[in-house]
């Protein structure tokens, strides 16, 4: 028997807590597919149903969000809770995208809104991209989609100001889901209601969206995807960041995901005068950092639904949502290799190609991260420790941050440099020093 067999046959998935344990196991003697049933139809009606609304918009949307869910009901093998809370999950998209396809068709004069040079940061996953986005975050020249305006979008903040507070807090309630069902996981990633959001849960209001393929063991949408045109997902993209700065004050948007990188000319055919920050890492670094994130049993997709890039069916332990498959190195004959991702492209091919014109490039060396992070998880594992729960109150003001349209940032540590220069991520004390002595609040 192989080392990696072996591996795959010691392998069992950590203790969840045991309220989670008695609601699956309260399901074992139902039938919860039709308890929680996860088809299209019955997703669509229920929506439907929900908000008294019946149009959807553009049916672009149609097919990958079938493809989704027959993989949903088909692959992902999922328990009690895990169906629950991803039928949540669809239910909220569905309903928010009835709801913005309302507000169009109420109020036209919205698709004449103007998005002038938004900022994009791309780059391969854990290549710093999050950091950049949580500094730039506090600049108050930006606007931040904030997790609460891509979930519940309607009505948009310049139009119901008063109302924002109970989408927030049930947007809260709903993303920090993961903290209860998973404690590891707030130690490793902060979520909120009002924290800056990644472009992948705006896009999943689409239904192409890394963001749906993240959560869950679907292989054939991942195939999809894979193979699929992204334009629809960019163009509602463009279609939403419309809707939330419509009667708000014109602000240049900040977004990042590091699924741009693989969809650079899709994404500059959307937004022509797009400003894009591109941050650099060795890719090996990035791919070892990446793995070990995937592979750690805190992550809470491997104790709900989602595993590592290879996951094998005959290995696979029930779990919290569904099947928690052991990471195989290769994939052996029944494993299902996941599409190899279009941002692992080379960072120095990104730079080479004629859209690094209008783009800034920002270079992380994995040097700074070994030495302010040794002891636990490996130089390339630094956890963020930027917070954002004073994020909404500290983004006033201004920063004298400048974004031109052709500069490289380098932040590479070298020989010649002293320690104390050298790219540093932020601490939330210094954060708030920086903050306190520029008469900001944080």
């Amino acid at each position: 028997m192989s080392d990696s067999a072996d591996r795959r046959q010691l392998w069992q998935p950590p203790r969840c807590p045991e309220w989670v344990e008695r609601i699956n196991a309260e399901g074992d003697a139902m039938d919860i597919a039709s308890v929680v049933p996860l088809d299209a139809d019955s997703l669509i009606a229920s929506a439907m149903r929900a908000t008294a609304l019946g149009e959807f918009g553009a049916p672009d949307w149609e097919e990958p969000f079938r493809v989704l869910t027959r993989a949903l009901d088909e692959e992902a093998e999922l328990s009690l809770l895990g169906r629950l809370m991803t039928r949540s999950d669809l239910l909220v998209f569905l309903q928010n995208r009835l709801r913005i396809e309302e507000s169009y068709r109420l109020h036209p004069e919205i698709e004449d809104e103007q998005i002038h040079e938004p900022v994009f940061i791309v780059g391969l996953p854990r290549s710093g991209t999050s950091i950049l986005f949580e500094l730039l975050a506090h600049d108050a020249g930006f606007a931040i989609p904030e997790t609460w305006m891509l979930l519940f979008s309607c009505p948009p903040p310049g139009v119901d100001a008063a109302g924002i507070d109970a989408r927030v807090a049930r947007a809260h309630h709903l993303v920090t889901q993961w903290n209860r069902v998973v404690p590891e996981y707030a130690s490793m990633h902060e979520m909120g209601g009002r924290i800056p959001s990644e472009c992948g849960m705006l896009m999943a209001n689409s239904f192409i969206s890394d963001h749906l393929a993240a959560l869950h063991q679907t292989p054939s949408y991942d195939r999809y995807l894979a193979g699929c045109s992204w334009e629809p997902a960019y163009r509602y993209h463009r279609r939403m960041l419309k809707l939330l700065q419509w009667r708000s004050p014109r602000r240049r948007w900040l977004l990042k995901a590091p699924n741009h990188l693989g969809h650079l000319p899709l994404l500059l055919a959307t937004y022509p005068d797009a400003r894009i920050v591109h941050t650099h890492r060795d890719p090996l670094t990035c791919m070892a950092s990446a793995t070990n994130a995937a592979s750690s049993p805190s992550r809470p997709e491997r104790l709900g639904t989602r595993t590592s890039c290879c996951v094998s069916a005959s290995t696979a332990s029930r779990s919290i949502m569904g099947i928690d498959a052991a990471i195989t190195t290769p994939p052996g004959p029944t494993a299902t290799p996941r599409p190899a991702c279009p941002c692992r492209a080379s960072a120095a091919q990104a730079t080479s190609s004629p859209f690094s014109a209008r783009s800034i490039s920002a270079t992380v060396s994995s040097t700074p991260y070994s030495a302010m992070n040794p002891p636990k998880r490996g130089p390339s594992d630094a956890p963020r420790s930027t917070s954002y729960k004073a994020l909404n109150q500290s983004r006033s003001g201004s920063n004298p941050c400048s974004l031109p349209t052709a500069k490289t940032i380098d932040c590479n540590a070298s020989s010649s440099v002293a320690p104390s220069q050298t790219f540093r991520r932020p601490t939330r004390s210094s954060i708030a020093a920086r903050s306190r002595s520029s008469g900001k609040r944080n």
